[in-house]
């Protein structure tokens, strides 16, 4: 089963001798990193017993049981330190992923490799790795059914320190950067969303605090814009 997500999310993946998939669901990733040799050895883990049992079945339809090896767990608590190469955890809200993470941190050594793919929350997950001696290193955006999702690389590097505040956590400069596909109507649609909130709140509120946010948020957008040549819908 491919999608302009699970691409998004291969692409972003190093060469490594082993990689986790935390909530590897079906095992589809594990099935595409081996069959694309990426890795040799892939280890999915599954919470729940409803989806570890399929995602083992269908390793085992699909004759992968040398190369993938599927864990019932939490998260990562069933990986061992020197197992953590490269992790991917994706399809999850960014406050799990974030304590997925941190429950594990100790076990991060310098230069391993997590890629996360956020269903919400993205800047708190953005602002969490920052925080937490991992140094985003790359980031894509996709999009499905009219929805844009993140996909973050990030580098463990212990001592790290990001000099970003918490309104730069809203984007990625990476994507203005590189140019990526989306970043324009992304970036945009982001604008028009928060002046519709704002004209909102003014018709209804008093909130005053939260109409300056947005308008900061909005006035940091069309710079990064600006700055990089991109289009300014409005």
């Amino acid at each position: 089963m491919n999608s302009e997500r699970m691409e998004g999310i291969l692409s972003l993946i190093p060469k490594s001798e082993i990689i986790i998939d935390v909530g590897t669901d079906h095992a589809y990733i594990p099935e595409a990193i081996i069959k694309r040799n990426i890795s040799k050895k892939v280890i999915g883990t599954e919470i729940n017993q409803k989806p570890f049992l399929k995602a083992k079945e269908y390793v085992n339809m699909k004759n992968l049981d040398d190369s993938i090896e599927i864990r019932k767990g939490d998260g990562l608590h069933v990986i061992g330190g020197d197992e953590l190469k490269v992790v991917i955890v994706a399809g999850m809200g960014g406050l799990l992923i974030n304590r997925i993470i941190k429950e594990n941190l100790s076990k991060f050594q310098d230069n391993d490799i997590i890629i996360t793919q956020p269903m919400n929350a993205v800047d708190k997950n953005r602002k969490f790795l920052n925080e937490n001696n991992f140094e985003i290193i790359d980031e894509i955006l996709c999009k499905e059914d009219h929805h844009y999702y993140s996909i973050i690389k990030a580098k463990y590097r212990r001592g790290y320190k990001s000099s970003q505040n918490d309104i730069q956590y809203i984007t990625n400069e990476i994507l203005f950067k590189k140019r990526d596909t989306y970043i324009e109507e992304f970036i945009n649609k982001k604008i028009e969303k928060n002046n519709i909130i704002i004209e909102n709140i003014k018709k209804n509120s008093s909130n005053i605090t939260k109409v300056k946010e947005l308008e900061k948020i909005n006035k940091m957008l069309k710079e990064l814009l600006n700055k990089y040549e991109f289009k300014v819908y409005s």
